[in-house]
């Protein structure tokens, strides 16, 4: 081989830098053998495993590059889950659902609509999509969730749907035996997924073998040979002295810094081409500085401040404490954006640095390194907005939604996305007034650029967002443009049924609601709704074999709608059961109140029955429909007899 030859291929970067390596690299990873073929066995015979780490030890670049193409030929492997969903449309358009579950469901099955995944258990979706996982015979579906420390981000407000979300996991593992999940997170949170019988496998950093090959092996491929002194020195100014664990990130860092340095010429790499191109010190404190750049703008913190905080703290005063930080006017989110960016990595007690080797990097920091981040488009800050969102920030994620705005100027479809976002924000915040003003102007840029599936999206959530201002005719007639637009979107017809029944038009929403279970008839929401309706009107037997069809993981109100038919049918006891566990999950419901209300004038407590129509009459979260309102008022007018069902 000529050195014509070998110089021709340097053009190529062989190392993908900070970022995780992707599939179609799996030819540049090198120095996970035996980890890749140690998890892939676990992954193939154990129900569930866990790939646990530390934050940049290379846990996603072990299951694109090492798992997945060993994996792809032997079974049916889904793509990659996550856990966060991306902006997708607006929210108070989907069925009532569980976010994590949605997300998942999402990221496996992408080509579904997620009007159609929402409200779906991950073992029914599953059994439905892939029924082989439901059957013993051997056949088997390979899944992975990753970066699965995202369910725990956010306020304790989400901790409910978390717990669902796990009681979900565990049920798909215990009903589906041909299911095979691998989760891959953050050694901080792996406690957290430890069900029964799960096997582990902890990734350690790189060895000094392992990550010799991994910066040896590619650059070979790419016409570049290491000398073997050459190589030690690499990872000896990657890792200091003695050499113990080598982070993969970091080594990307250093081996992508001395590619690019390097002349075209050089097809053999000697310990004196390091010696006179190399600036370790220099890459690596780069890499730091836009770390740090980036966290400071993402969050809205000074970069100057955070390099003072970060400095001090490597000095031992007070340390990489969430308390110092927030005493120093750090947000914590920045944190955890400098454990994504790979410079810290969280320990006991707070965090540490991901490796010592950028202890010296760090104190260098000075202004000149701090380069602010090219000014971010829309289409990042929309992203921000949307991990903001995500986490339940709402300030946040309405600064960087309204960034995004500024930023998208005359590109309509982008302008159109971001005040959806803002919808969704004000929404999920409780003001559907504003949220629906955002939601008419992202209806009015989608119809401009001729996007009826969008108009089609945002006129549902225009309606959920007038049902919970308590317009119920305005809302039944956005519903009504909203199934013209999209007919085959059974959620919108389901959400029409309910706004009916809303109105007071009970049997016509029944009519809607069976037309859908007519097409589907496993649809949770249209089974949830009809079921409800029927229980209202006293037809109980009915009632109850739509609502048995629903499964485990019923809301609230559709528990308390199953005891007022059990109560109907004289089985006070199970009615009982069943409205004390409803009100134990929504004490301030209106419409769990006034079922429960109902079930106990019927079993003859007429004063327990008017106390809690009282409570009901009152209620805000949700309140009473005017139907609902009006039986409520029933109840509490006294009679010959007192209150009644």
């Amino acid at each position: 081989m000529t050195v014509t030859t070998l110089t021709n291929g340097v053009d190529r970067v062989p190392y993908v830098g900070v970022r995780p390596f992707r599939s179609e690299e799996a030819d540049q990873f090198f120095g996970r053998d035996r980890e890749s073929a140690e998890v892939a066995a676990l992954w193939n015979r154990t129900p569930l495993t866990l790939l646990s780490g530390a934050a940049g030890v290379g846990k996603t670049s072990l299951i694109t590059a090492g798992l997945l193409p060993r994996m792809e030929p032997a079974g049916d492997v889904l793509p990659t889950g996550r856990l966060v969903l991306p902006p997708s449309g607006p929210i108070a358009a989907l069925p009532a659902h569980n976010r994590y579950s949605l997300a998942l469901l999402s990221s496996w099955f992408p080509a579904e609509y997620v009007s159609v995944l929402a409200g779906r258990t991950l073992a029914d979706f599953l059994r439905r999509r892939r029924p082989q996982t439901a059957r013993r015979d051997g056949r088997r579906t390979l899944a992975v969730i990753d970066q699965a420390e995202q369910l725990f981000d956010g306020p304790a407000a989400q901790e409910p749907q978390r717990a669902a979300f796990l009681a979900e996991l565990a049920e798909a593992l215990h009903e589906l035996p041909g299911l095979r999940l691998l989760i891959a997170v953050r050694d901080e949170h792996a406690d957290g997924y430890r069900l029964d019988d799960a096997a582990a496998f902890s990734l350690p950093a790189l060895t000094r073998e392992a990550a010799t090959e991994a910066m040896t092996r590619p650059a070979r491929a790419a016409g570049r040979v290491f000398e073997p002194d050459a190589a030690e020195m690499v990872v000896s100014e990657i890792s200091g002295d003695p050499v113990t664990a080598i982070e993969p990130v970091l080594l990307q860092v250093g081996c992508s810094g001395l590619w690019s340095s390097l002349p075209r010429a050089t097809p053999m790499i000697s310990r004196g081409d390091v010696a006179k191109h190399a600036d370790f010190d220099r890459w690596l404190t780069d890499f730091c500085g836009q770390a740090v750049a980036h966290a400071a703008a993402e969050h809205g913190v000074s970069a100057l401040r955070l390099t003072s905080w970060l400095q001090r703290a490597l000095d031992g005063e007070p340390g990489f404490t969430r308390q110092s930080a927030l005493d120093s006017d750090i947000p914590v989110r920045a944190l955890r954006a400098l454990e994504d960016r790979h410079v810290l990595k969280a320990g006991p007690g707070g965090y540490r640095l991901q490796h010592d080797r950028l202890a010296r990097p760090l104190r260098r920091l000075d202004v000149a390194d701090l380069k602010p981040p090219q000014d971010a488009d829309g289409a990042e800050k929309l992203r921000l907005a949307g991990h903001a969102l995500n986490e339940g920030d709402f300030p946040e994620a309405q600064r960087h939604a309204e960034e995004a705005l500024r930023l998208n100027g005359d590109d309509l479809r982008a302008r159109a996305e971001t005040e959806s976002l803002l919808g969704d924000i004000a929404y999920l915040r409780g003001d559907p007034a504003v949220a629906e003003t955002h939601y008419r102007s992202a209806a009015y840029f989608s119809e401009t650029i001729g996007d009826s599936a969008a108009v089609g999206r945002l006129l549902a959530a225009i309606g959920r967002a007038l049902l919970a201002q308590g317009r119920e005719a305005e809302a039944v007639s956005g519903l009504r443009a909203a199934v013209e637009r999209l007919p085959n979107d059974l959620a919108f017809h389901t959400e029409l049924g309910r706004a009916l029944s809303r109105m007071g038009q009970r049997q016509t929403a029944v009519a809607v609601l069976s037309d859908v279970l007519a097409i589907d008839g496993d649809t949770p929401e249209a089974l949830q709704a009809r079921g409800e309706l029927l229980a209202d009107l006293g037809q109980a037997t009915e009632a109850l074999r739509d609502l048995d069809r629903v499964g485990p993981h019923q809301r609230p109100a559709t528990r308390a709608a199953r005891g007022l038919a059990l109560a109907t049918l004289r089985d006070h006891s199970a009615a009982h059961a069943e409205i004390d566990a409803a009100l134990a999950d929504a004490p301030s419901s209106g419409p769990v109140l006034l079922y429960a209300a109902r079930t106990l004038a019927l079993g003859g407590d007429r004063v327990a029955a008017a106390d809690l129509a009282r409570r009901a009459d009152e209620a805000t979260d949700p309140p009473l429909s005017p139907p609902q309102r009006a039986e409520a008022q029933r109840i509490l007018r006294p009679g010959p007899d007192g209150p009644s069902a």
